[in-house]
C-alpha cells in the first residue's frame, strides 16, 4: 500500500489513543476545504429567529410524501439534513472510509478529517453517568420540534453543549453512511465545546493518491454513499468524465 497513506493511518490510530477511543468506537467526520469548522450548516450565519421554525413547517409542507408523515421530529430532521437542508445537526461517521470520501472528493483545499470520542463526549454533559450514544426515540432526549421548532410553549432544551446522538436509520442514504450526529444548541464550533475529546488530522497532498486508490479498492463511490438515483447520477458521471 501507499506509503504516505500508511502514514495518514498511522496518524489516525495515534489521534484515537489520544482521545482515548483506540478500544472503543470513534466517529469521524471529513472536511474537503481547510477553512470549513465543526459547526452545522444552520448555524454558519446570523439569521432572523424565525428562520428555523419557517425552513421546518416548509420543508413539511412542500416534500408531500417525499417526507414520512409518522416519522418523529428527528427522523425528518435527519432526512432534512442528508438532502441539504440547513440543520442543527453535525453528520459524523462511524466509518474512516466514509468520512476519507468526503474529505478528499470534488474541489479540495488542504482536506483533513476529525474524529471525536462520543462516549466520553457526552459524559461530559452528564457526569455520573454511563458513557453512551443516546437514541432518539428510546432514549429520554426531548422533541426536537417542541424545543426549536415550535412557536407557543416551546419546551426547555436541557444541554448547553452538543450532544452526540444516533437518529433511526429510516433512510438510505445514512444507513449507508453509517450516519451518527452531533445536536447543537449554538454556533460553537464543537473542538472549542470539547478540545479533549476532538481532533482534526490533515490529509497531505502526496497522501491523496493513495487516498483515492484505497477508496476504489474499497468500493466507496458516489453511488455507495448516496444509495439513489442522484449518487447512481453522479458515479456515472464520474466512471465515464462526462
Amino acid at each position: 500500500m501507499d506509503k504516505a497513506f500508511l502514514e495518514l493511518v498511522t496518524e489516525v490510530e495515534r489521534k484515537r489513543e489520544e482521545i482515548r477511543c483506540s478500544r472503543s468506537g470513534a466517529f469521524f467526520r471529513g472536511h474537503s476545504r481547510a477553512e470549513f469548522q465543526l459547526v452545522p450548516s444552520l448555524l454558519r450565519n446570523r439569521l432572523p429567529p424565525d428562520t428555523e421554525h419557517n425552513l421546518y413547517h416548509e420543508c413539511f409542507l412542500r416534500a408531500g410524501n417525499l417526507v414520512a408523515r409518522d416519522s418523529s421530529s428527528w427522523e425528518r430532521l435527519a432526512f432534512l439534513q442528508h438532502y441539504g437542508i440547513p440543520t442543527r445537526l453535525l453528520d459524523w461517521t462511524e466509518s474512516f472510509g466514509v468520512a476519507l470520501f468526503f474529505a478528499i472528493t470534488g474541489q479540495v483545499d488542504r482536506p483533513h478529517l476529525w474524529i471525536t470520542n462520543a462516549f466520553l463526549l457526552n459524559k461530559n454533559i452528564e457526569p455520573g453517568k454511563q458513557a453512551r450514544i443516546m437514541l432518539a426515540g428510546l432514549d429520554a432526549i426531548p422533541d426536537y420540534h417542541d424545543c426549536f421548532v415550535r412557536i407557543d410553549d416551546r419546551r426547555l432544551w436541557p444541554f448547553k453543549k452538543p450532544l452526540f446522538i444516533q437518529i433511526p436509520w429510516n433512510s438510505e442514504r445514512l444507513r449507508a453512511q453509517g450516519g451518527f450526529f452531533t445536536f447543537h444548541p449554538d454556533e460553537q464550533p464543537l473542538d472549542r465545546s470539547y478540545p479533549k475529546y476532538t481532533r482534526r488530522i490533515e490529509i497531505p497532498s502526496e497522501t491523496l493518491p493513495g487516498a483515492h486508490k484505497f477508496l476504489s479498492h474499497a468500493g466507496i463511490t458516489e453511488h455507495a454513499v448516496f444509495p439513489d438515483f442522484v449518487g447512481l447520477a453522479a458515479f456515472l458521471r464520474q466512471r465515464y468524465r462526462l
